[in-house]
């Protein structure tokens, strides 16, 4: 196995610990499901746990690296294709890139959407995954899915006993 790919297999995992952790909670925010090597864009699909009936979940793309970060702005230096982040954006559900510094065992995530349309080469570090962190992010994709419950689902395809 190349080092580059145990590099990102090492980064996945520091990933799923911090989605994971618990937090001082009795459960976790998160679970977290791999998509395999076959699905593109996406590494996870992650469920939030204690949120109702309906489980909210969100897609991430993770991006391990040795290469730390820039002088000036302190940024993590990862690559991300332009197609990645156009996939990324149109994909109607929440999409996150995390970014794992992978020596120093540290993980950082930002949203990807709105007019993002190029290839992402650094990403700022201002969003570690820490346990205050990953509350705000249950609250941010639970927001989310609650805007689309409230809107009726509409179907041609109609169930009937």
């Amino acid at each position: 196995m190349a080092t580059r790919d145990l590099i990102g297999k090492r980064g996945e995992a520091i990933v799923t610990a911090r989605l994971m952790d618990f937090c001082g909670n009795p459960d976790p925010y998160f679970d977290v499901h791999p998509l395999g090597e076959k699905c593109p864009t996406f590494d996870y699909l992650v469920e939030l746990v204690n949120s109702g009936d309906s489980v909210p979940y969100f897609l991430v793309q993770v991006k391990s690296t040795q290469q730390g970060f820039t002088l000036k702005k302190r940024r993590l230096i990862i690559q991300v294709t332009k197609d990645d982040v156009v996939r990324m954006v149109r994909c109607p559900f929440p999409t996150y890139l995390v970014g794992v510094d992978e020596p120093n065992d540290r993980a950082y995530i930002v949203s990807v959407h709105g007019n993002m349309r190029g290839a992402i080469a650094t990403m700022p570090a201002t969003y570690p995954l820490t346990p205050r962190n990953l509350y705000k992010l249950w609250v941010e994709v639970k927001a989310h899915w609650r805007k689309l419950e409230a809107s009726v689902k509409r179907s041609e395809f109609l169930y009937e006993d």
